[in-house]
């Protein structure tokens, strides 16, 4: 089974959150939070620092986990999982730096209130509001089959 870890951060300045609108790779189009891929010798603190920094020039000075998202490819609960994503999801009100562009795509701060009338990740409006609100961690399972059509879900 393969298995991917990655991390992705929410950061918020005066209501606003900074998104960034996938310019290659995977959801192209989409406005997604910034954020990267889990190096085999990183843990997800580290990496979110990382890749924040490489991504967007800001360094997080404080930085808070408020959720872990888990996405299987599996159909039925009776099936092996053939593959699985799990994404740490951090929350920042607290950088440093400018604002640099990104070779990922166009960064924006977008109103929070806007976020949604956007394109962005299908599955991210079922929990990243909650994620938003709250400080305790919210744990998030999505599966997906192989037409990578979401067949169910569970957010705690």
């Amino acid at each position: 089974m393969e298995h991917k870890f990655f991390v992705t951060c929410l950061i918020v300045k005066n209501n606003q959150i900074l998104m960034l609108k996938k310019k290659k790779g995977r959801h192209i189009g989409a406005w997604l939070f910034p954020g990267g891929k889990i190096e085999a010798h990183e843990g997800p603190l580290d990496t979110v620092k990382r890749e924040i920094q490489r991504d967007t020039g800001l360094n997080l000075l404080d930085v808070e986990l408020r959720g872990i998202v888990n996405f299987m490819k599996q159909e039925f609960p009776e099936d092996p999982v053939l593959s699985r994503t799990d994404i740490y999801v951090f929350y920042s009100e607290h950088f440093e730096g400018e604002l640099q562009p990104s070779n990922k795509g166009e960064l924006e701060w977008i109103n929070i209130a806007d976020i949604w009338e956007r394109e962005v990740g299908r599955n991210d409006k079922l929990f990243v509001p909650t994620m938003l609100e709250n400080k305790k961690i919210t744990f998030a399972k999505f599966y997906h089959n192989n037409q990578c059509q979401r067949v169910r879900y569970q957010i705690d």
